[in-house]
């Protein structure tokens, strides 16, 4: 049997994405500017209540700090969440996460935000994380939303609102000749295609 119970006080906003982790805390993304007792942009992590449990808590970042003492996130909607790993992915329409210049999509991971590459030209509606088999921490996120370029260190690349983000383990880097003899891509973007986009972005979705 389940029970509803409040998350301390709430947010002050609306709440439009979710994810948790494997640690059992909920990462919350969408429009707030408050969490509990917490002043936060956009994005906040919970840690539970009780004993052992932590509250709210703002996912600060040093540079963001040096540039706005108190208040760190993300400056615009937080549409999507996904973790993997002990990485955190927001997508959504924002311009600055942390400290970091961004375009639509950024990681939360070690204790800093950045940038996925040059980020993607539109809304993020979808994200979904995944460990990738056969590897030791390869990873890749499938991104949907509305969007038709995606760019990283060989430029930019079209694609049809569906694209993933992946790296991690060597046996994912890709060869790059841009970067000179014996360069590689340590992480990248990849279209996705699909004769039934709808299904797909469904299920990144979901």
């Amino acid at each position: 049997e389940y029970t509803l119970s409040a998350l301390d006080a709430g947010v002050a906003g609306q709440v439009l994405s979710l994810a948790s982790d494997s640690h059992g805390r909920l990462f919350v993304g969408g429009r707030f500017s408050r969490a509990g007792q917490e002043d936060v942009l956009n994005v906040a992590r919970w840690d539970g209540s009780g004993e052992g449990g932590g509250g709210w808590t703002p996912l600060l970042d040093p540079l963001c700090l040096r540039k706005s003492p108190g208040v760190c996130g993300l400056d615009g909607d937080v549409l999507a969440l996904a973790v993997v790993g002990e990485m955190l992915y927001a997508g959504g329409s924002f311009s600055v996460a942390g400290g970091a210049a961004v375009e639509n999509i950024a990681v939360f991971s070690a204790g800093a935000w950045r940038s996925l590459g040059g980020g993607v030209n539109g809304p993020v509606h979808a994200l979904r994380a995944f460990s990738v088999p056969g590897t030791s921490s390869g990873f890749c996120v499938q991104v949907a939303g509305g969007f038709s370029q995606v760019v990283d260190e060989r430029g930019p690349m079209n694609v049809d609102g569906l694209a993933k983000w992946c790296g991690g383990d060597a046996s994912l880097f890709a060869e790059w000749s841009g970067g000179g003899v014996g360069s590689v891509l340590r992480e990248y973007w990849e279209a996705i295609v699909s004769p039934e986009p709808g299904i797909l972005i469904s299920t990144i979705s979901g």
